[in-house]
């Protein structure tokens, strides 16, 4: 961010948004963040999860709620300018807006089999 905020010192400042979006999403819609990450990991839910869900939460929000409301929030951002998305489907929800450049980050092979043998060693101990 450093590198494009020098270009333009006196212009408006770039800003990247990830994850983070989470919290935003969670406190419009009064949700816990774990719920809205919940909905964005790709995890289903069980009829009897979204039965015990809707009468443990005072406005039960549906998992169609929350991504709609998260895509408004991540394309507010974006057609604003000077915002760097990683992630979050970005590329999709951003497809049509004017003057954009998606550019595809992967991370290198060593980092991705890591992460993904914590995470099998983590399900196979439970």
């Amino acid at each position: 961010m450093d590198q494009l905020n020098a270009i333009k010192p006196k212009g408006k400042k770039w800003k990247w948004i990830n994850k983070e979006i989470f919290e935003d999403t969670a406190k419009s819609l009064g949700l816990k963040e774990s719920r809205i990450k919940h909905v964005f990991e790709g995890k289903t839910k069980s009829m009897i999860d979204s039965i015990i869900l809707s009468s443990a939460e005072r406005y039960y929000k549906s998992d169609t709620v929350i991504k709609k409301k998260m895509i408004g929030i991540v394309r507010s951002f974006a057609e604003k300018g000077q915002k760097v998305v990683i992630g979050l489907g970005s590329t999709i929800i951003c497809r049509d807006i004017k003057k954009s450049l998606h550019i595809r980050l992967q991370a290198p092979i060593g980092w991705r089999v890591e992460k993904l043998l914590r995470k099998r060693v983590k399900a196979f101990l439970k």
